[in-house]
């Protein structure tokens, strides 16, 4: 992979991040910070997208970051 490949895939996964922090923000008002922390350790894009896309369907927190715990 090159430097500005791997620049871009960093990109990518902040963007993700920085996306489902905002989007349970709007969801649930508050994120603790240890949910806020995983989030940010959290280097697998495909594990980001799972959580992302149980945004709509999920009623809790726990039930969106459960992809991020596995």
């Amino acid at each position: 992979m090159t430097v500005a490949e791997q620049l871009m895939a960093r990109g990518r996964l902040k963007a993700k991040q920085e996306g489902l922090r905002k989007q349970l923000a709007q969801k649930f008002s508050a994120i603790s910070e240890a949910d806020e922390r995983r989030i940010k350790e959290t280097q697998d894009p495909d594990k980001l997208d799972r959580a992302l896309s149980l945004i709509l369907k999920s009623e809790s927190i726990e039930e969106i970051l459960l992809p991020l715990y596995i």
